[in-house]
C-alpha cells in the first residue's frame, strides 16, 4: 500500500506538491524526491513541528502531504491538526501508514485504532480510507484534485486487489457487488478480509453485498446516506474501536433512516496485548471465521422477515 501511494503521488503531483516525512519511509519515498528535488523534506522525529510546517507551506499555496506511522502524525499532532490545519481549512493531507494492528508487534504505541474517530471530529476533514491499491490510487488523485484537510489511512504491506468487474470506484461510495438487501461494509484495510467473508457466506446460502467507502466526508454525509438507505442492514467491519469508528459515524448519520447498522469492530480495551496483525485481530473476533459467524448469527436472530429472506432457499 505504501508503494501504491508513492507511485500514485508521483504520477499526478506537480512542483507545488510537497511531501514531508518524519524520518521514515526509506526505500519508498526516495522516488518522489528524485522526480521533485527539493519537494521532499525530512522533518525528523518531530511530527508536531512537521504538521506546523505543513500548515505554513499550505498557506503559501503548496499542496502538502505529511507521512508517518499512523499514530505519530495523528494522535501526537491533534492540536496542530485541529488549530493549524482544520480551523484554517488548509490543503494538507495527513498520510498515516500502518493503520490498525499492522504494527501490532511494536506494542500499544503503534496500535492505530482510534485515529478515524479523532480525525472525523475535526471541521472540514475528509477521510480517505482505501482498501486496496486501486482505491489508494483513487484517494491520492482525490487528494490532489480537492482542497482542504484530508486524512489518508493506508496499510503497511501490499493488500490484495478486490475484483470489481466493470464497477468503477466512486468518490463517495463503492459497490463491489450489488443486489442484496444486506451489505458488509469493510473499512480500509479490512476490505480483502471482507471479501473472503462474503464468499464464505455465499457458499452457505447467505446473499450479502460487499461495500467499501474510500472517501468519507463527515461534514456532508447525504451522498453516502442516500446510497446506504437502500439496504435493510449494513454490517460495518473495521480494525478500529467501535465507539468512534465508521460504524459509529454511520449510526449517527442514519439514525432517522430505516437502516440497521451493526458494528463489528474493536473493543475500547482491546490494545493491552502484543502480537502480529492476524493474532490481534483474532483476539478481538475480527478474523474471517469469527466475522462470518457473527453476521450469520445476527441474520438468524433477527425477527425481521426480510432479514431472513437474505438466506437463499
Amino acid at each position: 500500500m505504501r508503494g501504491a501511494f508513492i507511485e500514485a503521488l508521483i504520477a499526478d503531483a506537480s512542483q507545488e506538491t510537497m511531501l514531508l516525512i518524519g524520518d521514515l519511509g526509506y526505500s519508498v519515498v526516495e522516488k518522489f524526491g528524485e522526480k521533485f528535488p527539493g519537494n521532499l523534506l525530512n522533518c525528523g522525529v518531530a511530527e508536531q513541528n512537521m504538521t506546523g510546517m505543513a500548515a505554513g507551506l499550505a498557506l503559501e499555496g503548496f499542496k502538502v502531504f505529511t507521512y508517518s506511522i499512523a499514530n505519530f502524525n495523528t494522535l501526537r499532532c491533534l492540536e496542530q491538526i485541529r488549530n493549524d490545519i482544520c480551523y484554517h481549512n488548509l490543503d494538507v493531507t495527513v498520510v498515516s501508514v500502518g493503520a490498525g494492528f499492522m504494527y501490532g508487534s511494536a506494542g500499544y504505541s503503534h496500535h492505530a485504532v482510534q485515529d478515524i474517530g479523532a480525525m472525523a471530529a475535526f471541521p472540514n476533514m475528509t477521510l480517505l480510507l482505501p482498501g486496496d491499491p486501486a482505491e489508494v490510487k483513487y484517494c491520492v488523485e482525490y487528494a490532489l484534485a480537492h482542497s482542504g484537510p484530508k486524512y489518508l489511512r493506508i496499510g503497511k504491506q501490499a493488500s490484495d486487489a478486490v475484483e470489481r468487474g466493470n464497477m468503477a470506484i466512486g468518490n463517495c461510495n463503492l459497490a463491489v457487488d450489488r443486489g442484496s438487501e444486506f451489505a458488509l461494509l469493510a473499512v480500509a484495510g479490512m476490505l480483502a478480509e471482507g471479501g473472503k467473508v462474503v464468499e464464505a457466506l455465499s457458499a452457505k446460502g447467505v446473499d450479502i453485498d460487499l461495500l467499501s467507502i474510500p472517501v468519507l466526508t463527515p461534514w456532508n454525509m447525504e451522498p453516502i446516506a442516500a446510497f446506504l438507505r437502500e439496504y435493510r442492514s449494513v454490517f460495518v467491519l473495521e480494525d478500529h474501536v467501535g465507539t468512534s469508528g465508521v460504524g459509529a459515524i454511520l449510526s449517527t448519520t442514519l439514525q432517522e433512516e430505516n437502516v440497521k447498522i451493526f458494528s463489528i469492530a474493536l473493543r475500547p480495551s482491546s490494545c493491552d496485548i502484543v502480537g502480529d496483525q492476524d493474532y490481534l485481530l483474532g483476539t478481538q473476533g475480527l478474523d474471517g471465521r469469527s466475522v462470518e459467524d457473527k453476521i450469520a448469527a445476527l441474520l438468524g436472530k433477527s425477527k425481521d422477515s426480510r432479514l431472513r429472506a437474505a438466506r437463499k432457499p
